[in-house]
């Protein structure tokens, strides 16, 4: 029993270590290799759940609770992604692009 509990404790360690691991790996790579654009909202789903933005023909789908509460189609938020796997890409809605930023300043 306890050689059971040591090694499935031993494999959710490896397993934390690789995914973690992983996602510092694509975090270093975004700072480092990451490419600047900004994402223009084009759909936001009829619940408010998800943003759909879209730069450089990549469609970024995030959830709505990260963005500013009044998000609009047509407004635009810097992205950063990387190129070779464009899945990891990171939105800054605190930094809206110069056209949209009008609407955020009180």
């Amino acid at each position: 029993a306890s050689l059971s509990l040591l090694f499935g404790v031993s494999f959710l360690l490896v397993v934390s270590f690789v995914f973690f691991g992983r996602q510092q790996y694509y975090t270093y790579q975004l700072s480092k290799n990451g490419i600047d654009c900004f994402a223009k909202a084009i759909k936001i789903d009829s619940k408010g759940n998800l943003i759909t933005l879209f730069c450089n023909g990549k469609a970024f789908v995030v959830e709505y609770e990260d963005a500013l509460s009044d998000v609009r189609l047509g407004d635009a938020f810097h992205v950063r992604f990387l190129k070779d796997n464009m899945n990891y890409y990171k939105v800054d809605f605190d930094f809206p692009s110069p056209m949209t930023q009008p609407r955020f300043k009180q």
